[in-house]
């Protein structure tokens, strides 16, 4: 009777680092770059636990946010949550449906539909709602320039808590003047694997790149089109501690051989 009645999750934190790392092409500069971050649910764990990532570029004035708990926003209602989608999306990559004028190029307009396509894919999938309403800043300090080396943003002090296949978004933004703030590179699908970095613990989708001064601006920082870009992947690192669960004999079959 012990055996069922024991606790089944642990109360501490691995001691060793868990960091994954993605590749760096040094392709892009812009003001902001978001990115989710799921949790593998392969082995026998409660939750990780994000206590920093790292950057680069000219920095200046950082904001790190993450997004608002995937309970805390479905229980919302789907309704509004797809209201929410749909409308994150043509903020992201502009609103062509009422292009009746037949002024705006072609290409531009097939662009536009892509990308907001790709946009409302990415936040439906990852449960994410580009809205600073369902954002929650964690971070805000001035860093000097460092375009070489990666710069640790570190908000132990308030961590991001993610549960198996949960998905939660982080978002890291520089109010520096220009496009230099923060580096990120392009994602090209399935033609490079390393495009989505991945370990026993985690995945990092694909992301989105922001060209505005205002963290969740719409407005660019040339003041015409699109703010967000999609297709983009984070650059540098996540940090982050892993909390076990206990054995427990009704969860024995999640415990395989090579664990």
């Amino acid at each position: 009777m012990a055996a069922l009645t024991r606790p089944s999750e642990a109360t501490y934190v691995i001691n060793e680092e868990v960091t994954v790392r993605t590749s760096d092409r040094e392709e892009h500069t812009f003001c902001g770059v978001m990115f989710p971050v799921k949790c593998k649910d392969t082995l026998p764990i409660d939750h990780i636990i994000i206590k920093s990532i790292s950057v680069r570029g000219r920095l200046g004035p950082l904001t790190v946010w993450v997004s608002k708990d995937p309970a805390a926003v479905d229980a919302e209602g789907e309704k509004s949550e797809d209201r929410g989608t749909r409308s994150a999306a043509s903020a992201w990559c502009g609103d062509d449906d009422d292009d009746d004028d037949g002024e705006e190029d072609g290409n531009n307009v097939m662009h536009g539909k892509k990308c907001r396509s790709m946009a409302m894919s990415l936040l439906k999938k990852n449960h994410i709602v580009a809205h600073s309403s369902q954002w929650t800043q964690i971070y805000s300090k001035y860093h000097r320039p460092s375009m070489s080396n990666l710069q640790e943003l570190d908000f132990s002090s308030n961590p991001i808590i993610i549960k198996p296949n949960q998905v939660r978004g982080i978002y890291v933004h520089s109010r520096l003047p220009g496009d230099e703030g923060i580096v990120y590179d392009n994602h090209y699908g399935h033609m490079h694997s390393a495009d989505t970095p991945s370990d026993n613990f985690v995945t990092l989708p694909r992301a989105l790149a922001h060209v505005s001064n205002e963290p969740f601006g719409a407005v660019p920082i040339w003041g015409w089109g699109d703010s967000w870009r999609c297709d983009r992947k984070f650059v540098g690192s996540v940090n982050y501690g892993v909390v076990y669960k206990l054995w427990h004999l009704r969860k024995n079959e999640r415990y395989r051989r090579q664990f």
